[in-house]
């Protein structure tokens, strides 16, 4: 017997059982309102007590099964209890162990309970309106909502547990001077973190005197050109300072003195920033940071999506089969 053959008297036994518009096992039901749910606790609780790109990893999980709900169920009441559970999962670790207040959990809770209900009816009616399943166009409804609402509880983690001196930390300064070291030593031979501030501003001043007067700076005597090269260095370091507008120290580190001017001139400033406006921007320039990204790389959550509902099919956890329809035609006779 056939493929088509074998659906078609499937899809006969589904019609006659009146199973159609309704989901066949309320026990596999449940195991996918229960493990989408725990994803998105575990995206939540990831943010909060883990790093971020382990948090990241699980999101892309959470999404991919987030896209799965409405090829595996029917029933709009499912679709509302799914809509309810995964919110809870969602906000109640930020609401109890994520130090963010009532009302922007209360934001995050109505913002999912819209983003993924119209999710979900938008899928649903496009696997109403197709006569086969398009894997890509239907993940594709949910994917990009369930994203709005990752970036959007990701946001508000951050955002209500922002630290300024915890982002601009010493590891923070360190892994910058590192990552921006070979380029800087490519223009400043010798360059080293641990130098003396003073002598980077005289290695800068004598390769800016070189590049710019090399025929006449080297035949200067050697007194006259040290001389040069001080007065260049004096400038140097009085325009960085009024453009600063902070003292910098001439005998300590450059790291030391780059250390100086993040903390009174970024975050000290932040800081006197009132701690509920400042929490709210953070969250609005997370997002936007992330959701971009998110919405580029969705292809990623659908790729999942896909090999885990391939994997469904395998194990014969869900079945396709053809549906017969009927449909009203008016024919004038």
């Amino acid at each position: 017997m056939s493929r088509s053959e074998k659906e078609k008297i499937k899809a006969e036994r589904f019609a006659r059982e009146g199973l159609s518009d309704a989901d066949y096992s309320l026990l596999k039901i449940f195991v996918v309102i229960i493990v989408t749910a725990l994803s998105a606790f575990l995206f939540s609780y990831a943010l909060i007590f883990w790093s971020f790109w382990p948090a990241i990893i699980v999101a892309f999980f959470c999404a991919s099964l987030i896209a799965l709900i409405p090829l595996l169920l029917k029933a709009w009441i499912l679709y509302l209890a799914t809509t309810f559970v995964l919110t809870i999962a969602f906000v109640l670790p930020l609401f109890l162990v994520g130090n963010v207040p009532v009302v922007p959990a209360g934001v995050v809770a109505i913002i999912t309970i819209v983003m993924l209900m119209a999710g979900f009816v938008s899928a649903k009616r496009e696997l109403n309106n197709s006569l086969r399943i398009s894997f890509t166009k239907f993940s594709g409804k949910v994917l990009g909502r369930a994203f709005i609402v990752i970036s959007i509880v990701l946001a508000v983690t951050y955002g209500w547990n922002f630290q300024a001196r915890a982002l601009f930390s010493d590891d923070f300064i360190n892994r910058v001077i590192v990552l921006t070291s070979p380029f800087i030593g490519q223009h400043i031979p010798g360059f080293d973190p641990q130098m003396k501030l003073s002598n980077l501003i005289d290695t800068f001043a004598r390769q800016s005197v070189l590049q710019h007067d090399v025929g006449n700076f080297i035949h200067l005597p050697i007194h006259l050109q040290k001389q040069v090269v001080n007065q260049t260095a004096t400038s140097l370091y009085e325009t960085i300072e009024n453009n600063l507008g902070t003292n910098i120290n001439l005998e300590t580190s450059v790291q030391d003195n780059l250390q100086v001017v993040i903390t009174d001139k970024v975050v000290v400033p932040i800081e006197a920033i009132p701690a509920e406006r400042l929490a709210v921007i953070i969250a609005l320039i997370i997002f936007i940071a992330v959701s971009g990204p998110f919405w580029f790389l969705s292809w990623v959550a659908m790729g999942i999506a896909f090999i885990l509902f391939q994997l469904l099919l395998t194990i014969k956890f869900a079945e396709t089969y053809l549906e017969p329809r009927s449909k009203e035609i008016i024919l004038i006779k």
